[in-house]
């Protein structure tokens, strides 16, 4: 079943009704109108896929009309221009990346989502943040407030001056310059390549030869230092071959082969609370032989595992995309100040 929403009353007034049935009667979609198959709707590279990597189900305008989908159901969206005419076009399936199972919950391939009205997009969207609300179609509110140094000023970041090329010196040049021409700043992020191969989590010390030695240097200069992180650890690292039982699995239960940007090799499985913890514990060590502050944390995205993987949770298994969200929750386990560029159903974390 698909269903289709025409976009222009969609995205312009939509009536309250009374009853159920009054709602059939007068929804804005085409039931009979023919749709191709859409796009799973889960976290994706926003480089080269049509979702981006922070994503949720709630779908909502200025006027103060929203849609909720239900978050427990494996869908597929598509947009349709439908000449000059767009719809939006929801639909189930079990297509990748979502698994294929001989037997599904009660309810896995249902159609529910939640339609609310409001006077303004402020209006509709505290009904969804309400507290006291007893609807499913809900969003958590953050439990602190971010750190106020990093939404206040600026995030230095080496790959903006030197891509890849760093080392000690430049990372020290690029504070001082920072400094010297009177910027403010929230913290230094030491990015990507300060490792000798990616997923040692170890600093390169022909780059880097004193690598506590330059933080505590940048401390002196008034920056918080950060460095960049993924979830991927490459086949030439010396971590990979001792580790394999916390990434993620193929179909034969092997180590998933992960192609990402910088290489290829196996990937966390932060469905599995160990895994998890294997990955935090190695951050926490490297702070503290360093001195690190934070990390930025890169990819985390559904994209980067594939069409076929399978995980330890099997809740996991049935919605992917609580994949983004367990990265992101592990993540936050480091601290305050980190830098996260994925996000599912993630509002309360901190």
């Amino acid at each position: 079943m698909i269903f289709v929403f025409k976009l222009k009353p969609f995205f312009t007034q939509f009536p309250r009704f009374s009853t159920y049935e009054e709602q059939k009667q007068h929804w804005p979609m085409d039931t009979s109108k023919h749709v191709g198959r859409g796009k799973s709707f889960t976290t994706a590279d926003f480089f080269h896929y049509d979702f981006g990597g922070i994503i949720e189900h709630l779908f909502i305008n200025s006027d103060g009309f929203a849609v909720m989908l239900n978050e427990h159901h494996p869908w597929f969206l598509r947009r349709d221009s439908n000449n000059g005419d767009p719809i939006f076009c929801v639909s189930v399936s079990h297509d990748d990346p979502y698994p294929k199972l001989n037997k599904y919950p009660s309810g896995y391939f249902d159609i529910q989502f939640t339609v609310k009205v409001g006077k303004n997009i402020r209006d509709v969207t505290k009904s969804f943040t309400d507290p006291n609300s007893k609807s499913n179609a809900k969003l958590a509110h953050p439990t602190h407030l971010p750190d106020e140094r990093v939404i206040r000023y600026p995030i230095w970041s080496t790959w903006a001056e030197y891509k890849k090329n760093i080392n000690e010196h430049k990372v020290l040049d690029f504070a001082t310059q920072i400094k010297k021409h009177g910027f403010p700043n929230s913290q230094i992020e030491i990015d990507d390549f300060w490792e000798h191969k990616y997923g040692d989590f170890s600093f390169d010390h022909n780059k880097f030869p004193d690598p506590k030695k330059l933080i505590s240097e940048l401390h002196g200069l008034g920056f918080r230092v950060t460095a960049w992180v993924y979830p991927f650890v490459n086949h030439d690292s010396v971590a990979y071959e001792a580790n394999k039982n916390h990434f993620i699995k193929d179909a034969n239960g092997h180590p998933l082969k992960v192609d990402w940007w910088d290489g290829s090799g196996g990937a966390v499985d932060f469905s599995d609370v160990h895994s998890a913890k294997w990955f935090v514990d190695r951050l926490e060590k490297l702070k503290k032989d360093t001195g690190l502050d934070a990390y930025k944390f890169d990819a985390g995205e559904l994209n980067w595992y594939g069409k076929k993987f399978h995980v330890k949770d099997p809740q996991v298994q049935l919605f992917p995309n609580l994949m983004t969200q367990r990265y992101v929750q592990t993540c936050s386990n480091l601290g305050g100040m980190i830098e996260v560029r994925t996000a599912y159903k993630s509002q309360q974390v901190n």
